[in-house]
Order: C-alpha cells, then sequence, then structure tokens
C-alpha cells in the first residue's frame, strides 16, 4: 500500500525529494525509503534533479520515469487508430507515434497493432511496463472481454488486451473510452485535485466516465458508463432512450453533416473548410440541442461537481461549447446544474490510453496507505 501511495503522491505532484515524500504521505522516512527502492527497482521512477537542501548538502528528487521506462498508449476507433509511447507523466513522444486507418476485421487489427509496438520497442532504448488501450467499448475488468461496441462491432467478445499481451509479452490493459478519458482528466488535465467529477464522451456514442469520492464508478464487471441504446442493445426500466432521435454524438453529426454535403467528412475536413459552417447550420443547431440534452441527462443521473465535455467538433467553431453549455439549461434539473461546472476537455484519445496503463500500474501495487 506504501509503494502505490508514494507513486500516486507523484502523479499528483510532480518532482519530489524523499524528505517531500514523508511530508506529504504522512509515511515514516524509513517506509519511504523502502518504497522508493522498490519503485525505482520496477523502473516506474527515476533520481532527478540535484538540487541544494536546507542544510547546503547536495540532493536528488525522484519523478516518474521518463527515460529508464516508458509505457505505450493506444487508442482504436471507429475510423482510425494510434500508436505511441509515453512518459509515465504523460508526455507522448509525438515522434514515435504512427496511425493507421481501422481495419476491417479483429485479426488485421491484431497484426497492425502488434506491428506498431514492435516498431517502438526496436527503436527505444527503454522499458516498457506496459500498454494501455482505449476503446469505444464496454470492458469487462474481471476478464477483459469487450463486451459491445457500437461503432466497431468486430470487437464484440474479443480480449485484445489478453491477445497484446500473448505476443509481445508486455502487460495490457484495455479500458472503455470515456473511464480512460476520465482517468487522464484526474491524471495530467483539468481534474487534477478533483475527486468527484464526470467526463462525457461524445466522440462515438454518448458514454460517461465518472469519479466519485476519489475512486472511479465503473459498475458491476467494469460495465458502467454507456447513456443510450444503439445497435440492439436494449436498455431495461424504461420505455425509450431519453436521447433518441437527436444529433448526439461526433459520430452522427458526421452522418448528417455528410449527407448535406454529398460526400463523406471528417473532423479534421471540417476543422479546415471554415466555409461549410453556413452550409451546415442546421446540423449544428441539431448538435447543440443534441448534445446539451444529453449533458443534461449525465447531470441529472450523477449530480457531478464539475462535467468535462469531450467532443471534437468542438474545434470547429469557438462559440459551439457556450451555446452547448447555455441550452443544457433547457434539460437538467436547476438543483443539479447551479452547483455544477461544465468545462470542455483538455486532453486527447492518446493521453486516456496512457492514463489507463499507469493507472493499471499503480493499482497493482496494492491498497493506498490509510
Amino acid at each position: 500500500m506504501t509503494v502505490r501511495t508514494i507513486l500516486e503522491t507523484l502523479l499528483r505532484h510532480g518532482p519530489l525529494s524523499r524528505a517531500e515524500l514523508t511530508r506529504e504521505t504522512g509515511i515514516s522516512a524509513p517506509t519511504v525509503s523502502k518504497g522508493v527502492t522498490e519503485l525505482l527497482d520496477r523502473k516506474l521512477i527515476e533520481e532527478t534533479s540535484v538540487f541544494e537542501n536546507a542544510l547546503g548538502r547536495p540532493g536528488k528528487r525522484l519523478s516518474l520515469a521518463t527515460t529508464s521506462s516508458r509505457v505505450i498508449g493506444i487508442s482504436v476507433q471507429s475510423e482510425h487508430c494510434e500508436v505511441s509511447s509515453a512518459s509515465l507523466d504523460g508526455r507522448i513522444d509525438l515522434a514515435s507515434t504512427q496511425y493507421f486507418n481501422t481495419p476491417a476485421s479483429y485479426s488485421s487489427l491484431k497484426d497492425l497493432l502488434t506491428e506498431a509496438i514492435r516498431g517502438i520497442q526496436s527503436t527505444g532504448d527503454f522499458h516498457i511496463s506496459g500498454i494501455g488501450v482505449s476503446v469505444p467499448a464496454l470492458v469487462s475488468r474481471h476478464d477483459q472481454i469487450i463486451r459491445w461496441s457500437a461503432s466497431i462491432p468486430f470487437l464484440n467478445e474479443q480480449n485484445l488486451s489478453g491477445d497484446l499481451q500473448a505476443v509481445t509479452g508486455i502487460p495490457v490493459v484495455s479500458v472503455q473510452q470515456a473511464q480512460a478519458l476520465c482517468l487522464a482528466e484526474r491524471l495530467y488535465g483539468a481534474a487534477r485535485g478533483l475527486d468527484d467529477f464526470l467526463v462525457l464522451d461524445l466522440a462515438e456514442s454518448p458514454a460517461v466516465g465518472v469519479f466519485s469520492d476519489g475512486e472511479p464508478l465503473v459498475g458491476n464487471s467494469g460495465l458502467a458508463g454507456q447513456l443510450t441504446a444503439e445497435n440492439g442493445l436494449q436498455l431495461t426500466d424504461v420505455n425509450a432512450d431519453p436521447c433518441a432521435n437527436v444529433v448526439k454524438s461526433d459520430r452522427q453529426f458526421l452522418e448528417v453533416a455528410s449527407r448535406r454535403l454529398g460526400s463523406p467528412v471528417s473532423v479534421d475536413t471540417l476543422v479546415q473548410h471554415a466555409g461549410f459552417r453556413t452550409l451546415l447550420d442546421d446540423e449544428f443547431d441539431q448538435a447543440v440541442a443534441g448534445f446539451a440534452r444529453v449533458m443534461g441527462v449525465a447531470i441529472n443521473i450523477f449530480n457531478p461537481s464539475t462535467l468535462i465535455l469531450f467532443s471534437r467538433i468542438l474545434a470547429y467553431d469557438p462559440n459551439l461549447f457556450g451555446r452547448i453549455s447555455d441550452h443544457v439549461r433547457k434539460y437538467a434539473l436547476v438543483p443539479n446544474l447551479e452547483r455544477c461546472q461544465i468545462i470542455p476537455a483538455t486532453l486527447s484519445f492518446q493521453s486516456a490510453a496512457v492514463a489507463a496503463i499507469v493507472d493499471d500500474l499503480a493499482r497493482k501495487l496494492g491498497p493506498r496507505f490509510a
């Protein structure tokens, strides 16, 4: 438990000396020293930055591993995949990043990801501590089986993390995309220091990642988070999907935008062509209403102190976030909304995948020091 507490303290506060770790954690100096030794042996932290302490003697700070050990983040999306290495503090090595279009079969996806991982292994003189996979799917925490994906059906009932671990020999964890984004915002982004917040992921199909009392809310088997019924998934205890028949995700927006423009369109294409804005006024109005409606559902159900909205189409129009935030008043209950701060997400799917494996490495060190 001490080892995990030390690692998480370095995640929250950055480089610290052993004395500072003792003060921050409340753990005795000998116990801190023992835990630090274990983390150094595991290559999860490093000694860096010589400084002069209060007695005028040279000292060292401890930080998350950046050179001796790294992790790999994999983002699997309906249109494309991204693979890159990163330090444990979340800094992604852009030079290592590899992109490819998502193939049409599971076997092809597994082969392409394996090739990308081995490419990183062959070019880096560092230990790879683990691999995190962010997927727009419900992933069982118990056995890592992907139970359901609306946007990538061939993932259903597959064990992507187990298959990748079998061929690479590296620990792999798969995490639902919204939950991974939630971990990323808490470790590296806008939710640092927050114990109660919600990330609403509207990229593929509306889903949430929730932190409550400092712990992720994952539900039975880790399958919590999906808000709507799509592709045959039935909701129980309700007669209808409260978010049906509206544009409620980036993917749905791109579908209606493509129909209006007469050809397939991507988020990147939208951002590059400002002239599309006037042609898609009706579609953006639908997105504002639909996104706000889903936000209202999330706020009413979870009553978060902070809601962090992830949507890639927000980059298209700087006024879009404000319009959606104003519109949510039509759907959220006043008592829930008046104490809820709404902010845009600050991190990417790649950061989400990195956060997934860093969180998994920390959890495997044992429970926190009480």
